[in-house]
């Protein structure tokens, strides 16, 4: 019996996406193969336009091996037997050339180096057609024939092996910021949050920590944060559809929150749109339940940093919700729960007045003393009472401040009220 001579190899393609050399992909590409074939990458992704990246190849193939056997004599010719011989023919990265397919682009070679993009078509319509990576291994600098039988039972030529393929530099900024023109052009009755967080939309090299960098994911919760606030600033007060608008809202915010990089003032914001947004569509027991949550990311991002005006404003909204949610979870009617609001309310205010001048800062201690206003309405003892009177005063020059004051803080601007009937000067620095 012949005796089998059986070539093992493996490979590994490793995907070193920029500032996250752990990320990696495994898969191979052989020279045995015949034709572009399907890279089977672990995990199992699709290439998508606006991606683009290096390819460097390594290690070596055995390319026509050969097998043979030669008649060998002594004795004069007396004795004779066959001996058997192979011979292989290993060829490194500088004697291969990849061919490597995305679809109907084709990677360009350059050195050593091969490069690969996927550009996004007019107006972004090919940005959900993902197409999967083919490989071929061929003799350099020309596409002569290769035997491409393996080498199984001693043919007189076969081949063997496969080689390293490792992806680097990938780019996905073009798809990201095509991502974002996209949810900038979307309606909140437009938006699918289950359809648009599909491969199709955010695939693996956006979100997915085992292959995207975190400077990809951390933009992509940006981005999915600014569309989730601006979204909801869509919804109208009295619509029959505002809860199931609201709840997109949520499922939104609660996707990209589940994201595995967040700034603490996009994780902030997160938590604090998705108790918002169960207050809205009166779901109080939620918002209630988020509410410890939110306080936490909210109180770390401020933490962080209590000069920044949207750390200032995320925190103060995390004390209004909250104040709403306990009075409508479990006060209601109950004095002291109703005082316990009432005190968030403070909270809030005191952390805004300082930081008056900037824009949306005003309007927000409007609607808080408004808020309160309606709270101490409640309790409806005369002392109660002329305090909601003094909120509601506090509320009007607040807002006057929000439209006219532009630049100015409160205190300086106040006294420039020439309404007799409104006394701004009275309106307190500090509750």
């Amino acid at each position: 019996m012949k005796p089998m001579y059986i070539l093992f190899a493996s490979t590994i393609i490793s995907t070193a996406l920029s500032f996250n050399a752990f990320a990696e992909v495994t898969g191979r590409v052989s020279i045995l193969w015949d034709q572009p074939s399907q890279l089977q990458l672990v995990p199992q992704l699709k290439l998508y336009p606006g991606v683009s990246m290096d390819i460097h190849l390594s290690g070596r193939v055995d390319v026509d091996h050969r097998f043979g056997e030669r008649r060998r004599c002594k004795y004069f010719g007396a004795k004779c037997w066959y001996e058997q011989w192979d011979k292989p023919r290993w060829i490194d990265r500088n004697g291969i050339d990849l061919e490597l397919l995305a679809g109907d682009v084709s990677a360009t070679r350059n050195g050593l180096v091969y490069s690969l993009s996927l550009p996004l078509s007019s107006a972004n319509g090919n940005y959900n057609h993902g197409v999967n990576l083919l490989g071929m291994l061929w003799l350099s600098g020309k596409k002569s024939p290769i035997s491409r039988a393996p080498c199984i039972g001693r043919p007189s030529h076969c081949s063997g092996g496969d080689m390293t393929i490792t992806l680097a530099n990938i780019n996905v900024t073009p798809r990201l910021d095509a991502l974002e023109a996209r949810l900038a052009a979307m309606t909140i009755e437009e938006l699918d949050v289950a359809a648009f967080r599909s491969e199709d939309n955010i695939d693996a090299l956006l979100y997915n920590p085992a292959v995207a960098s975190e400077a990809t994911i951390s933009r992509l919760v940006s981005i999915l944060t600014q569309a989730a606030e601006r979204l909801s600033g869509t919804i109208g007060a009295s619509s029959a559809a505002t809860p199931p608008l609201h709840l997109k809202i949520i499922d939104l915010a609660a996707y990209a929150d589940s994201l595995a990089k967040k700034s603490p003032s996009d994780a902030a914001k997160l938590r604090v749109l998705i108790a918002e947004s169960h207050f809205k569509r009166g779901d109080f027991a939620s918002a209630k339940e988020e509410a410890p949550k939110m306080m936490d990311k909210a109180k770390e991002a401020y933490l962080a940093n209590s000069s920044d005006i949207n750390n200032v404003m995320l925190y103060a909204r995390a004390f209004k919700v909250n104040a709403s949610a306990w009075r409508e979870k479990q006060a209601r009617n109950s004095s002291s729960d109703i005082r316990v609001a009432i005190a968030l309310l403070d909270q809030a205010h005191d952390i805004l007045l300082p930081f008056s001048e900037k824009e949306g800062v005003s309007k927000l201690i409007s609607d808080i003393n408004v808020d309160g206003a309606r709270m101490l309405n409640v309790l409806r003892t005369d002392a109660e009472l002329k305090a909601a009177e003094d909120r509601l005063l506090a509320a009007v020059c607040f807002q006057m401040h929000a439209e006219q004051g532009k630049g100015k803080d409160f205190g300086s601007w106040r006294s420039s009220v020439k309404e007799p009937s409104l006394d701004c000067q009275s309106v307190p620095d500090k509750k």
